[in-house]
């Protein structure tokens, strides 16, 4: 008999351990499916917008609904979600969520505050060691 195993499995018997919260999504399948339903149903909330008064339609080519799903899963993975800005020009086109295990975050001291202390806030990303 051909016994079909997850694919979890096999990442599970080669780290041999969980060490955070990304481990535990990567290879707990009840870990993963509930983070999952938490953010698909984060995602189906409805939304109004509005400017001086009046509703308008989210302006942007993504969908909301993608962008709340992405941050709501970053944040119960690592405890952060991040979103890059696209311009075209000067203009704001739009947003594209980063994935959240590969971003650090440092506070810098000497540009930071008391009346804005995140003006010290430093976001760096980095993808296989660049």
């Amino acid at each position: 008999m051909n016994l079909t195993l997850p694919a979890w499995f096999d990442s599970l018997r080669r780290q041999g351990r969980i060490t955070n919260t990304a481990d535990a999504y990567l290879v707990s399948p009840l870990l993963y499916r509930a983070t999952n339903l938490r953010a698909d149903a984060i995602s189906t909330v409805p939304y109004r917008m509005y400017y001086n008064g009046e509703e308008q339609p989210w302006p942007f080519l993504q969908p909301l609904s993608y962008l709340m799903k992405e941050a709501e899963r970053g944040m119960l993975i690592t405890g952060g979600a991040y979103w890059y800005k696209i311009y075209k020009g000067r203009r704001l086109v739009g947003f594209v969520p980063l994935n959240p295990t590969t971003m650090n975050v440092q506070l810098l001291t000497d540009r930071a505050t008391l009346e804005d202390p995140l003006r010290g806030a430093a976001f760096t990303q980095a993808i296989n060691g660049k």
